[in-house]
């Protein structure tokens, strides 16, 4: 449908604008979609992965780390010892409570 874009006033063409973005975008997401289904459907036909082809790494999930501290009260509320340290024993050691108060019996 032909527009005459001349004619047109600055409100009607940032509309105008907007729509086709709106447009575009949402035929990009169909199209990747598409073709991610039609890429995996010709590798699962011709039995490879999509590792095996891109060659793409893959790094293994890291493993959580074994909880150093934890609260007494509420054994789900824990801490590595590593990085940020959580609210909940934040909140407690700036009570004045020790730190060893919270460690994890082994």
């Amino acid at each position: 449908m032909p527009r005459d874009l001349e004619k047109m006033s600055v409100a009607e063409l940032d509309a105008l604008i907007e729509r086709a973005h709106v447009a575009r975008q949402e035929t990009r997401d169909r199209r990747r979609v598409e073709l991610k289904e039609e890429i995996e459907g010709k590798l699962k036909s011709e039995g490879f992965s999509a590792i095996e082809v891109l060659g793409a790494k893959v790094k293994p999930k890291p493993q959580p780390l074994p909880a150093k501290y934890a609260d007494p009260h509420d054994a789900t509320l824990t801490w590595s010892g590593k990085g940020r340290t959580p609210g909940w024993l934040q909140s407690k050691l700036d009570g004045g409570a020790p730190l060893e108060q919270f460690l994890v019996k082994s």
